[in-house]
């Protein structure tokens, strides 16, 4: 799949574009899929608001504090 031209102009804006706004906190991204892919390990802390939780199967986030505080931060940016 690396070898579509449309895949790989996305891997680079979310590389060059996406997760440094992430990391910068300006936009909340979170990928519960195929984080080797987009370059990211899974369960890694990461600056600002860019998060590659650990999950199952069902893509659904295990219980751990990295988790508790991507649910909060979340909240937040629901809020406001």
């Amino acid at each position: 799949m690396l070898a579509l031209p449309s895949s790989r102009v996305s891997l680079t804006w979310a590389q060059e574009t996406l997760f440094p706004e992430a990391e910068a906190g300006n936009r909340v991204v979170i990928c519960l899929r195929s984080a080797a892919y987009w370059g990211l390990d899974v369960g890694r802390e990461y600056k600002g608001a860019l998060f590659a939780p650990a999950f199952n199967r069902g893509g659904h986030m295990l219980k751990s504090a990295q988790r508790e505080k991507l649910i909060e931060l979340v909240k937040k940016r629901i809020e406001n």
